[in-house]
């Protein structure tokens, strides 16, 4: 399973969880700085890569075209909660690198295609209704 990361996170984040054996990709990887969602939430979808983000916005906006995207193309989806992408780097990336092993276990055991995942102030990954 591949985990793609937005631009809510620093390219170091995937890296260094590849380096951990983890499958990653960034956004910056494949798209220029500035790129909107619905330019490559479908790219997304026909990878069938799972989306790693830090802008909740995408899964709650029910009239803006990201969310539409990710509701019809039924793709994985981890958000992290609302105050994460306020941490500084560092502090985004020692959460991340702790709560990373649970979150790919709910992601490679526990869900189905379109299934969004939450994941709390303290590192819990939640299935969202």
């Amino acid at each position: 399973m591949k985990f793609f990361f937005d631009a809510t996170f620093s390219e170091q984040i995937p890296e260094i969880l590849a380096k951990l054996g983890v499958d990653t990709a960034h956004l910056k990887q494949h798209f220029p700085q500035g790129t909107d969602d619905p330019t490559w939430l479908p790219w997304l979808a026909s990878k069938g890569w799972t989306l790693v983000s830090g802008d909740i916005a995408i899964a709650e906006k029910r009239g803006k075209p990201e969310y539409q995207i990710l509701r019809e193309a039924k793709i994985i989806s981890v958000f992290f909660h609302k105050g994460f992408t306020r941490f500084d780097r560092w502090e985004q990336t020692w959460k991340c690198i702790k709560w990373w092993p649970q979150i790919q276990k709910m992601v490679e055991t526990g869900c189905s295609l379109g299934d969004i995942i939450r994941v709390t102030a303290n590192g819990k990954p939640e299935k969202s209704k």
